[in-house]
């Protein structure tokens, strides 16, 4: 998966079944929600193109299907917008709408240095 996918899971079972990557990355964000706005184009731009082909990228709006739930009661996570990692089938979260905590977030769990060095330095 090259760009973020947008999915919708209708129940926590299917959410649960699903085959993830072990390397994943879900936006859980809100279309109400400002801050969500704020960080959206550096998930679609600039994380978008340092993870590429490393890291699949889904994105869960909390209004649709079961995300709510999923958000909360499965993964514990309280407010948007929020990135959830699996690094390795290990998670990781962060609940960020400032662009260096999340590029931060992702050279911590993510090992891309050569290509985070790359991206930070040309304007996309």
């Amino acid at each position: 998966m090259a760009f973020p996918k947008e999915l919708v899971f209708e129940t926590i079972d299917e959410f649960k079944e699903f085959k993830f990557g072990m390397n994943t990355i879900f936006y859980f964000y809100g279309t109400f929600c400002v801050p969500c706005k704020s960080i959206k184009p550096v998930w679609n731009d600039k994380l978008a193109k340092l993870l590429a082909s490393k890291v699949d990228m889904i994105e869960l709006d909390i209004s649709k299907g079961a995300h709510h739930e999923i958000h909360t009661d499965v993964l514990g996570l309280k407010k948007i917008p929020h990135f959830y990692a699996l690094v390795n089938g290990v998670g990781h979260a962060i609940q960020t709408s400032k662009e260096d905590e999340l590029m931060k977030f992702i050279k911590e769990h993510y090992d891309l240095e050569e290509h985070i060095d790359f991206v930070e330095n040309n304007d996309f």
